[in-house]
């Protein structure tokens, strides 16, 4: 399915549950978005946007089109419930549906976008502090797999798509 059509589906649940969807999973949303934000900014701390930014300048953004394929209508749901604004247009045919100007638009990204650490990442942090990052990007992606699966259930039980 095409991601604009998953982006809608994510909209009108979004819309029609936002205050279900709050006041039953409001607790495990904050914890997700705690852990988001452990994760960013230990590698702000690393400098990882600045070496993804200026790779970018380079040699053009890893975040391909064929990224936005790991994303679907839960996920991005998940995005809408931590205040993230979808975009509607694409930075570049080649890009990913979520690149801007300043990195990824989503908070909550797949485990494929998360977890991938280019060669040039990896050589410009040691051991200590790649066992550390894994460590938060770990207890994010529990988070958000608990998440995906309680709002799965809740979409297999209330909406009819």
């Amino acid at each position: 399915m095409p991601i604009e059509d998953e982006i809608r589906i994510a909209e009108y649940i979004y819309r029609r549950f936002k205050r279900d969807l709050l006041r039953d999973f409001g607790d495990i949303i904050s914890k997700l978005d705690m852990s988001i934000e452990d994760t960013r900014s230990y590698m702000r701390e690393l400098g990882i946007p600045d070496i993804c930014r200026q790779c970018a300048i380079e040699t053009g953004s890893c975040c391909r089109r064929f990224v936005e394929d790991y994303y679907d209508r839960i996920l991005l749901l998940i995005n809408m419930l931590l205040n993230c604004k979808v975009v509607n247009r694409r930075l570049g045919d080649d890009y990913c549906y979520f690149l801007t100007d300043n990195g990824c638009i989503l908070r909550a990204r797949s485990d494929v976008c998360v977890f991938y650490l280019c060669d040039r990442i990896l050589r410009s942090i040691t051991v200590e502090e790649k066992m550390r990052l894994y460590k938060l990007i770990g207890r994010e992606m529990g988070f958000l797999s608990v998440l995906r699966v309680k709002l799965k259930r809740f979409m297999d039980k209330n909406i009819d798509l």
